[in-house]
């Protein structure tokens, strides 16, 4: 009795494991193909266009000074809101308020010379018509009266553009907004002689900023005024934000031989928390698709084996012959059996002339492809499907065969036959993260 039980235990502990390896399907199954699959889905898909562009204020204003000097005071800083009119900095006034009192100098000099040309002209007068002077003598005398009118004019518009600059020391806000840019010290120098130099920019409402996103000119065509548009910024990664198409200019930026166009985005900033110069990456939502059936998009990299290629090419090939001798031509018929896997092309075909001249398959939708199920019997059977939408790691599928929520689609195989080498497994790949550009709600 001691020796069965010795005998029997490890038996026993073998058999054990062996049903477990066996219902966990570890154990080989020669000759037996095991498979992967994926349930169809149902939910919402879209394809956007990615680009990126800078925030800014809708409105803001450069403020420069007319005059050269050194800043006295400033009186706002960053962030500062201030109000139309107000005084926001001063230029040394001391230079400019001398270069008044030496106009007015000058004006005052220049009314004295023009009163006494205008006496001197009026007595010339006076004397030529009672012939004691010569015409040459009233000539000269009314040629002078003019001379000394025109420094007059100009003594004045002297004195007015003195004037003009002292005021112009005294730089106000020409809007209401926010300080978003201080360029000055007091102390410093500035010099107004070749261009106005900028001292500020003041945004006008912070509250709407805009977006000048760069697009490709392939993509160009696709975005239109009423596109919806969402972006996000780095500060928030995990919030979006929404905005709106305003301008789509016509001038194209060329940058290293790559085409763009600058496309206008305005939005609401009403909780302040988009600021100037921010990175915005903006997504525009090319094609969106509300309750689809959805697969991943490496279900259509699946090959079937060869059996099953067998048996679809069979199928089509019987179909064919029933509908008037299987002519290649006929391959574009909308029965779905004529438009599984052309026999050198995988497991998918598209419409109409197939491939383009440089060998890539056709992208859009409605493209009539192949997935594979499973049977009660475990044996791979076709369902035919159009693409309707990709967003790169899922696709929106429509039946041509009867498909449906829950549906399981093969993926991969995992074969466990064993060859002269060594036990080999091969798996289909699970789908991969979207590209950019791409998005699955």
């Amino acid at each position: 009795m001691t020796k069965i039980r010795t005998v029997l235990a490890p038996v026993t502990f073998i058999t054990i494991v062996s049903l477990f390896l066996a219902v966990c399907g570890c154990l080989p199954q020669n000759g037996v193909n095991q498979y992967e699959t994926v349930e169809i889905t149902r939910g919402s898909i879209e394809k956007v266009i990615v680009s990126s562009g800078t925030l800014e204020p809708v409105g803001s204003v450069e403020v420069g000074t007319q005059v050269s000097g050194t800043v006295d005071k400033v009186f706002v800083d960053f962030n500062d809101t201030v109000r139309k009119g107000q005084i926001i900095a001063e230029i040394d006034k001391v230079l400019l308020m001398n270069r008044l009192s030496e106009t007015r100098a000058s004006l005052s000099r220049a009314r004295a010379l023009y009163a006494q040309s205008e006496a001197e002209r009026e007595r010339s007068e006076t004397l030529h018509e009672r012939k004691i002077i010569s015409d040459q003598e009233l000539m000269k005398s009314r040629t002078d009266y003019l001379i000394q009118k025109a420094s007059l004019e100009s003594a004045a518009v002297a004195v007015e553009i003195a004037d003009a600059n002292v005021k112009y020391a005294t730089i106000r806000s020409p809007v209401n907004g926010t300080v978003i840019k201080r360029s000055i010290e007091a102390g410093q120098t500035v010099a107004a002689s070749l261009s106005a130099p900028t001292l500020f920019i003041i945004a006008e409402d912070l509250k709407r900023m805009r977006i000048m996103a760069l697009v490709d000119e392939t993509d160009i065509g696709k975005i239109t005024p009423d596109k919806p548009v969402r972006f996000s910024v780095s500060a928030y990664p995990d919030k979006q934000f929404t905005g709106s198409i305003s301008q789509i200019r016509l001038q194209p930026e060329i940058i290293q031989n790559v085409v763009t166009y600058t496309v206008v985005i305005n939005a609401d900033n009403e909780e302040g928390v988009l600021l100037p110069g921010m990175t915005a990456n903006v997504e525009f939502v090319e094609e969106r698709e509300e309750d689809a059936l959805l697969v991943p998009s490496s279900v259509f990299r699946f090959q079937a084996p060869e059996e099953a290629q067998k048996k679809l090419a069979e199928m089509r090939k019987a179909v064919a012959e029933e509908r008037g001798g299987g002519d290649r031509s006929r391959r574009g018929s909308d029965h779905p059996a004529l438009s599984g896997i052309p026999p050198r092309e995988g497991n998918f075909r598209t419409e109409g002339r197939g491939q383009r001249p440089d060998g890539q398959r056709r992208q859009g939708a409605n493209r009539r492809n192949v997935l594979w199920t499973l049977d009660e019997k475990d044996e791979l059977t076709p369902v035919f499907v159009r693409i309707s939408t990709t967003d790169g790691a899922f696709t929106s599928v429509r039946g041509e065969d009867e498909i449906y929520e829950g549906l399981k689609i093969v993926t991969g195989v995992i074969s466990n036959k064993k060859d002269k080498n060594n036990a080999k497994k091969s798996r289909t790949l699970l789908p991969q993260q979207a590209p950019a550009g791409m998005r699955r709600m």
